[in-house]
């Protein structure tokens, strides 16, 4: 039983094998693989580039003179102007907010049912109030 396993075993293995030489690929797997190839080439010259002129930015800006750049106190009051620009723009986005709260308004639909809901509740509050005794 065991010879008859390992030889069935040995004949599907063969035949696979036989079958897997047989096969050709589609005509366009060759060519995707050449493309895929490239395009990997090209990516890995491309990040080669940028990171050739990051170096070379980098030392240029360690070039630079203490002249070519901002001095401080030119470079503090212009971080103040944006700290006092941005606390006014959020000012002014909290009071334009608080203006449309303000004059918001119910549909005219719901604001009559509110109006009809508040009339009732007011009656019910008298009807439900003690007399005063005469």
């Amino acid at each position: 039983m065991d010879q008859a396993e390992k030889r069935r075993k040995l004949t599907v293995e063969t035949r696979k094998e036989l079958l897997h030489s047989m096969e050709k690929p589609f005509s366009f797997y060759y060519r995707d693989k050449n493309k895929e190839s490239l395009r990997l080439k090209r990516q890995a010259i491309r990040e080669a580039q940028i990171s050739e002129k990051m170096i070379q930015m980098r030392q240029k800006a360690s070039i630079l003179s203490p002249r070519s750049r901002l001095p401080r106190h030119i470079y503090e009051r212009r971080m103040e102007r944006f700290a006092e620009d941005e606390l006014i723009r959020e000012v002014s986005r909290r009071l334009r907010a608080q203006k449309l709260l303000n004059s918001a308004a119910l549909p005219p639909g719901m604001e009559l049912r509110e109006l009809e809901r508040k009339e009732r509740l007011k009656d019910r509050a008298i009807d439900s109030s003690p007399m005063p005794s005469q």
